[in-house]
């Protein structure tokens, strides 16, 4: 089992007991095929000749089964979520409503799709996000603008890899 955790840490379950490793992408792969771990995953398609903007990826064509985001620069496609990952966000987003409606009624969550735009070269398309009261008027633009309170990104085996290293380190 591989956990990356926000500590900049990768913990691996491994003989019984768990190994820490400071997030350095090459050592962890070198620390995993040390402990004989199989890590797989198919590649994101990326076709890109220049860095993609929100302006390109609003002109993108609708491709049914297929959703877009924009990770510094790169165009990623990536294969539309399944019936099981549907009903994990639905579920989490109802517990989140209930929890954060209490602490914060003005506060909303919000579910994909729905960009997020850190920068003009990256777009992103977050399973589920908060955007607490205070900053409600974002919620007046058809993109979020402004690093959201929450993201949470429910991982697949398809995403596991990109939501976990490329995703995590946007600012």
């Amino acid at each position: 089992m591989l956990l990356l955790n926000k500590s900049d840490r990768v913990v691996l379950w491994r003989c019984g007991q768990w190994r820490q490793y400071r997030y350095d992408l090459a050592e962890v792969m070198r620390a995993l095929q040390r402990n004989n771990v199989t890590v797989g995953e198919s590649p994101a398609e990326y076709s890109t000749k220049k860095p993609f903007t929100y302006q390109d990826y609003v002109q993108l064509p609708e491709e049914p089964g297929f959703r877009f985001e924009v990770l510094e620069g790169c165009l990623v496609r990536d294969r539309s979520p399944v019936t099981k990952h549907q009903r994990c966000s639905i579920r989490l987003q109802v517990l989140l409503r209930e929890y954060l409606g209490r602490k914060d009624p003005e506060g909303e969550v919000l579910s994909a799709p729905l960009d997020v735009i850190p920068s003009e070269y990256t777009v992103l398309q977050p399973d589920l996000l908060y955007i607490p009261g205070s900053a409600a008027d974002v919620l007046e633009h058809p993109y979020i603008d402004v690093p959201p309170e929450l993201v949470v990104e429910i991982l697949s085996a398809s995403t596991a890899q990109k939501d976990r290293i490329r995703k995590r380190d946007i600012p």
